[in-house]
């Protein structure tokens, strides 16, 4: 017998797979941009929801720290308060023009007439004294109801006191009428 040779030509086989791997990375590929394409829509609605959540983050600790800015504004006008320390507003009723003397603890700020706006030189005596708009103030109103024309000057300094009210919130005046407990 005789032997014939035999010859494989692989070449028809090598081309069908090599258009099968061109086809297979090319579907891969379309198919990687369009995963990398969903991603990307994720990630800015991540981002984005990222973004506001910071925001409303942020706007949470600002209120908080005003919050304890308030409670720390507070705590320092009754730790001033106790020492005495607050502001004291003392009405003299002497001569024709009555007057406050405006005291900062022990130390004097200035002496205010009653025929003057009290409403803004008060505000501005609270300013010298470092006194903000947010600040927590305790004020006494100290005053002798004893002498003739306090009642009248009296009304017309709560006035005066409320409206300062409108620029300081926070400000609390109590009053203390020295007469009462006197010996007649």
């Amino acid at each position: 017998m005789k032997k014939k040779e035999i010859f494989l030509d692989f070449t028809p086989l090598l081309d069908i797979t090599l258009i099968i791997l061109f086809f297979f990375i090319l579907f891969s590929s379309m198919e990687v941009v369009d995963q990398k394409e969903k991603l990307d829509q994720q990630n800015e609605k991540i981002r984005a929801e990222l973004t506001r959540k910071e925001e409303q983050l942020h706007d949470a600790l600002e209120i908080i720290e005003s919050e304890d800015a308030g409670r720390a504004s507070n705590i320092q006008a009754m730790i001033d308060f106790n020492r005495s320390c607050n502001l004291k507003l003392i009405l003299d009723m002497n001569d024709s023009t009555p007057s406050i003397r405006i005291l900062h603890g022990d130390e004097a700020v200035t002496t205010l007439h009653t025929t003057e706006n009290l409403t803004a030189l008060l505000s501005q005596s609270l300013s010298q004294s470092g006194y903000s708009a947010t600040d927590t103030i305790f004020c006494d109103f100290i005053l002798d109801g004893s002498q003739p024309g306090t009642a009248s000057t009296y009304r017309s300094i709560k006035k005066e006191l409320s409206q300062l009210k409108h620029q300081y919130p926070y400000f609390y005046a109590s009053e203390t009428d020295i007469s009462t407990g006197k010996d007649e």
